[in-house]
Parts: structure tokens; sequence; C-alpha cells
């Protein structure tokens, strides 16, 4: 694992973890955590770097700046910034930067989610949708509205039109092929939130598929690929088998 800075704030750094042994350029897996938008640190996920590397995956996990020290949208400008940074430079450490995947676990998931929706973060960093390929979302809030709820009211108040931080209310069905996650047990983050976006972006022509496993809860989709816990649900084996299909 590898130290890097992709901008001038403290939070501004990123671990990479390279599979081994290769002499190719690895397909990569940008993945953002979850932590409510105001928690939330990269050393946490080295297990998850570990996993998907051993897997034959280049996987960047990002810090990015959360509240109260920014409020919506700096944290989505975070976000294009690392995929600006992994673009520009992630050849360089071994990953195809013409195969970027992006994944995301609960607000993390809805940051990336938002990405490939609401376009506009990216085309500031002069990057367009098309330069991610896929779209893992584990629980993610896609559908919520935050200015319904007083934790995240005050974090998503600064929005000038609220539906350009709701990745529902941005689907286009250009989006990358997608693979929605959920656990049915999940009281954080309703399963809803993913039927729902699986259903708008295939209404609108895209490529998206739900999986709900019976027996997770919200943090059961991210730790049921670790080893002692795959057995609880198969989210690697079906996320492995989105990731090297063509189709959502």
């Amino acid at each position: 694992m590898a130290s890097y800075r992709y901008g001038p704030d403290e939070r501004h750094s990123l671990d990479i973890y390279t599979p081994r042994g290769t002499d190719q350029l690895n397909d990569v897996i940008v993945f953002f955590y979850g932590g409510r938008w105001r928690d939330g640190n990269r050393a946490t996920y080295r297990f998850l770097g570990g996993i998907l590397s051993r897997q034959g995956y280049l996987v960047v996990i990002p810090d990015y700046r959360i509240f109260p020290q920014v409020r919506f949208p700096t944290f989505m400008e975070d976000a294009a910034l690392v995929i600006k940074w992994t673009r520009d430079n992630i050849s360089g450490l071994g990953g195809n930067p013409d195969n970027i995947i992006v994944m995301g676990h609960s607000s993390g998931a809805h940051m990336a989610a938002l990405l490939l929706t609401n376009t506009s973060f990216l085309a500031a960093q002069d990057l367009r949708r098309e330069h991610v390929k896929r779209f893992v979302g584990l629980s993610g809030p896609y559908s919520f509205n935050p200015l319904d709820y007083q934790s995240t009211a005050e974090i998503f108040g600064t929005a000038n039109d609220i539906s350009l931080a709701r990745p529902i209310k941005n689907v286009s069905g250009l989006e990358p092929p997608m693979l929605l996650i959920h656990g049915e047990q999940d009281e954080t983050v309703y399963p809803i939130n993913t039927l729902n976006l699986t259903k708008a972006v295939c209404h609108a022509g895209g490529q998206a598929r739900s999986i709900i496993y019976p027996n997770l809860g919200h943090k059961g989709t991210l730790v049921a690929m670790w080893q002692p816990l795959r057995w609880r649900a198969p989210v690697l084996r079906d996320f492995l088998r989105f990731l090297k299909t063509d189709g959502g």
C-alpha cells in the first residue's frame, strides 16, 4: 500500500493497493467509504483494499473533506478530483486509466452515484461519465431527500436546488452499468433506495441490476466480503461476476 496526495487539503489523500506479480495495467476500483458525510478514514478500509487487490484490481481509497469542515457540494468536488487524479496518474502506478470502476458504501455510494448522474462535478474536472466503466453501490441512500432529516439537512442545506444532490432525480439512462447491492435488514438506509434507483435507470434505458440479500444489514453488504464473514452472503462473488460480464 502506498499513499498519495490528490489536492492541497490535509484530507486530500488516498491509498493505493496494487496486485502482486502482474506486469500489465490492472483495472482500477475507486472506493468511496461511508460515514454520513461527517465521519470516516481511509485506513479503516485496508481490509477491503487487500481483498480487492488480491482479486487482481488496483484499488484507490481516498479520504475527502467532511462536515463540519465542509458542506454540499464540496465533498462532491473532492470526489470528482479523485477521479481526475486517478485518470491522470494511475497508469504510472500500474493501473489502466481506461477501465475505472467506481464503488461506494452508504453515503459513499450516494456520492459515487451522484458523480455519474449529475455529471456537472466530473465536467468541472474536464471529465465525462464515460471515463467510468462501471458502478457498484452498497447500501446507498440514492432516493432520500436530505432536507427531510435533521442530521443531513445541515449538510445539504447549502444546495441551491436539492434535486441536484439526489441521484434519483438526475438519472438519464446514460450512466455506466450499475450493480446496486443492499441488505434486506438495513434499518439505516432502507432497501427501497436501491430498488428505486434500479427502476429509474432501467426505465430511462440504462443498465442496472439490484441484489437484496435477506440476512444483511447496513454494514453487512461491505463486511460480507471479508473472508470470515463470506458465509453470510455471496457479495464478493456477485460483485466479481458483474465486473467480468458485459451487462448491468
